[in-house]
């Protein structure tokens, strides 16, 4: 090839000219070829032609890891129809707990000496196959503090752990312990263990904090503790709920027990995403326990705090429902039964039968508009409540309050009533400010009533999201024995007399024209008997028709007429 330069031809052969690093040359090639000529005792034996690629996964687990985890390295699965086998992390259980109280003490001892580090999140230890240690658990060597409780994030192997944060303890090698709550002891406080029962013990001293909690995650979640309180305390809170895991919480959705009297609790909620929610940043609701309970004896307490709406339960009676002010839908909870202590404080004892958070996520199927439903066809009735008290009962008692808001109907059914007693249902639909009266259907015919005072069966048309029987007379002897049941759909139940009240003009017509037959009992018109005029009336008043008092069959004359 010749290649003119500044007019003088150079002439170039392809012998002469330089090869970058790496270039193929024939003798390169004889490496790639004595590999390609052995490549199919390289690769896997395959059935049925299949091309060799293979996928692995991690781990057969569903995640996350709640228990010990698998190695992995199992291979994904199909159906019969080829397609590919998934179960979403959308369906899985993400940190639900229950804690009944068993043995004497939270905290149960592991099998063998762990080691833990300051500092770090790895943790090393000597499990058995049957160890019942779970993420989510707390753990602690017993040699440290009870502030060096932390979280496990993950169950490795029978080995080894990850802990949630960097462990705070001194850390080492020896004895551990791990516990399903993470407790905190004020001073002059204290936590035991006993008969089933967790007993937490307030103190006197000003701002100890004493209680129980675990951390989950956000909404929805759902908390439900059984606890009574030996006394209610000036000066001193009783908190069972959910809060920022923080001793002064942004956020929280909890029932908060002050005060002296122990027939009403508040539900709270509330947020600020710098510091203590202020009065103007708390949605807080007084209300009295239902059924004439009081917080000295064992009671079950549930919040359901959704990403719209939080609402609280007492005894499984719905009492609060707040949306102005709750925690957003990332906000992370911690799960708590405590005492904080102000000045002056008296000890008291808050007793729990146990302490449960359900934490799923959820695939919901729903509807998105308030007049919409989903509801299942012929469903049963449910039990919603009853009431049995011998003796005395005093006027404006509350017998039962009742979540109508699932229902189109409840039924009351009246075994006995006491001595003179008579209940009267009525709806709120302002969480109990105000309540309106309902209307008593009775099953076996008769007319519509609005109090009832003896053994019956009535229907009530749900009007309102919650509804009363309360005793507007009371009882002097004799037993009160009341069932309540909550119906989806509304019976066609008809009374036999219904009564009309009208301001205005009603207009009546008759089955036939003049001079037309008719048949059966047709409304008739009957005038006055009298044997003499009655007195004259005057000018345009209306005036009874006039008959004799025997029966003619002639006209009457013309003074009878």
């Amino acid at each position: 090839m010749t290649i003119l330069s500044s007019g003088i031809p150079v002439i170039l052969t392809g012998d002469s000219l330089p090869l970058p690093a790496g270039a193929a040359t024939s003798a390169a090639q004889t490496t790639g070829n004595d590999s390609l000529s052995s490549i199919d005792g390289k690769l896997p034996a395959l059935s049925n032609g299949a091309v060799p690629t293979e996928l692995a996964v991690s781990s057969s687990d569903y995640q996350p890891g709640y228990g010990l985890q698998d190695a992995g390295g199992a291979t994904p699965s199909t159906d019969p129809s080829g397609n590919l086998l998934v179960r979403s992390q959308t369906l899985t259980d993400e940190g639900t707990f229950r804690c009944n109280f068993a043995n004497s003490s939270l905290s149960v001892a592991l099998p063998s000496n762990t080691t833990l580090t300051n500092g770090q999140t790895a943790v090393t230890w000597a499990l058995t196959a049957t160890t019942d240690i779970h993420a989510g658990d707390y753990i602690k060597l017993d040699a440290d503090a009870e502030s060096a409780w932390v979280q496990i994030e993950s169950v490795d192997s029978l080995s080894g752990g990850t802990l949630a944060s960097a462990y705070a303890g001194t850390g080492g090698t020896g004895s551990a312990s791990r516990a399903l709550l993470r407790q905190f002891t004020g001073s002059g406080a204290s936590i035991s263990v006993a008969s089933g029962q967790l007993t937490l013990t307030s103190g006197t001293t000003n701002s100890a904090r004493t209680g129980v909690g675990r951390y989950v995650d956000y909404a929805p979640l759902i908390f439900r503790a059984r606890l009574n309180l030996s006394a209610r305390n000036s000066n001193q809170n009783f908190y069972a709920g959910l809060r920022e895991d923080n001793t002064t919480p942004r956020w929280f959705a909890r029932f908060n027990f002050d005060g002296t009297t122990n027939t009403v609790v508040k539900c709270e909620t509330g947020r600020n995403p710098t510091g203590a929610p202020s009065a103007n940043e708390t949605q807080t609701t007084t209300i009295t326990l239902p059924n004439g309970a009081v917080s000295t004896t064992l009671l079950e307490y549930r919040i359901e705090l959704m990403t719209e709406t939080v609402r609280f339960y007492v005894n499984d009676v719905l009492v609060a429902t707040h949306t102005t002010v709750i925690p957003q839908q990332h906000d992370e909870m911690l799960g708590v039964a405590e005492w904080l202590n102000g000045t002056g404080a008296s000890t008291a004892n808050a007793v729990l039968d146990y302490i449960t958070i359900k934490n799923h996520n959820k695939l919901e199927v729903s509807v998105f508009s308030n007049v919409d439903s989903i509801v299942a066809a012929n469903a049963p009735m449910v039990d919603t409540g009853q009431y049995n008290v011998a003796g005395i009962i005093t006027i404006n008692t509350d017998l039962l309050i009742i979540d109508t808001a699932p229902y189109a109907a409840i039924v009351v059914q009246c075994i006995s009533m006491g001595t003179t007693g008579v209940v009267t249902p009525a709806f709120t639909g302002d969480n109990g400010t105000t309540f309106n009266g309902g209307q008593l259907i009775p099953i076996a015919g008769g007319a519509i009533a609005t109090t009832f005072n003896a053994a019956g069966y009535w229907v009530i048309p749900v009007v309102g999201p919650r509804m009363r029987l309360r005793l507007t007379t009371a009882t002097t002897a004799g037993t009160t024995t009341i069932r309540t049941y909550g119906m989806s759909a509304m019976i066609p139940i008809m009374p036999t007399t219904i009564a009309v009240t009208s301001s205005g003009n009603l207009t009546c017509q008759g089955v036939a024209a003049h001079d037309a037959a008719v048949s059966g009992n047709p409304l008739r018109q009957a005038g006055r008997a009298v044997t003499a005029n009655y007195t004259a009336v005057a000018t345009g008043d209306t005036a009874d028709f006039v008959a004799t008092l025997a029966v003619t069959t002639e006209p009457p004359s013309t003074a009878a007429s």
